[in-house]
């Protein structure tokens, strides 16, 4: 049986987002001061905040992975 659950919280206006060759999901926030945060999708780990990625209107993420081929 599937189930959902929260991956991040005190976020606002999410948006699309991306996985990474780690294993974990990026979610936007697709406002001015958006940020993405990075999530644990089995839900242990405590989302982060990466403003190294930037703080602007995110629609959506993606990494490239050692070689340059995108995620």
């Amino acid at each position: 049986m599937d189930s959902a659950y929260r991956m991040v919280a005190g976020t606002n206006v999410n948006c699309a987002g991306g996985d990474t060759p780690s294993g974990t999901w990026l979610s936007c926030e697709e406002h001015d001061a958006g940020l993405v945060s990075e999530c644990d999708p089995a839900g242990k780990l405590t989302a982060q905040p990466r403003p190294a990625l930037g703080v602007f209107n995110h629609e959506a993420a993606a990494l490239s992975r050692p070689g340059g081929a995108s995620t």
